[in-house]
């Protein structure tokens, strides 16, 4: 390869990523960077179960129920069991977005009732009341995702 030839190439590159570099600018100056592509949300963590109050609950979720004998281990394994308070039914299984976590004041045994609003993913919400103990399992966060289950959508799990 002689000099010229050499010296040509190297103009052809110079130029070429002068070029790129000025539609990168013209492109870029002054608008919006492309939109990300969206991504699919991250599966729910948690899995929270609304009793009714009138069911018999299985042996799982009776060890779930705050006591003074029984102490609270309501939350372990990222599985609450929560008691309906008002609004939609929900569906036997689906998914939910807490929306708030109020009135979390521990009784005299340690043990908080907090008070969940839930947002479900087809529509509708629920108010429910979490029992827990907060020291040792966290509280429903808003914005979090869970997924929801009624006690007979547990047994048909």
């Amino acid at each position: 390869m002689t000099r010229k030839h050499v010296a040509v190439w190297v103009s052809a590159a110079v130029g070429a990523a002068a070029l790129a570099t000025a539609a990168g600018l013209v492109l870029f100056s002054g608008a919006e960077p492309p939109a990300a592509h969206p991504q699919a949300p991250a599966p729910p963590s948690r899995t929270v179960v609304v009793s009714f109050g009138k069911e018999t609950l299985p042996q799982a979720l009776q060890a779930r129920v705050c006591g003074l004998r029984t102490g609270c281990t309501n939350g372990q394994a990222s599985l609450s069991l929560v008691r309906f308070v008002g609004g939609d039914r929900p569906p036997a299984t689906g998914t939910a977005t807490v929306l708030t976590d109020t009135s979390c004041e521990p009784d005299a045994h340690g043990i908080s009732h907090c008070l969940n609003a839930l947002r479900l993913q087809g529509g509708g919400s629920l108010v429910v009341r979490h029992a827990h103990d907060m020291h040792m399992f966290p509280c429903l966060a808003p914005g979090d995702t869970v997924k929801l289950l009624t006690v007979s959508g547990l047994a048909a799990a």
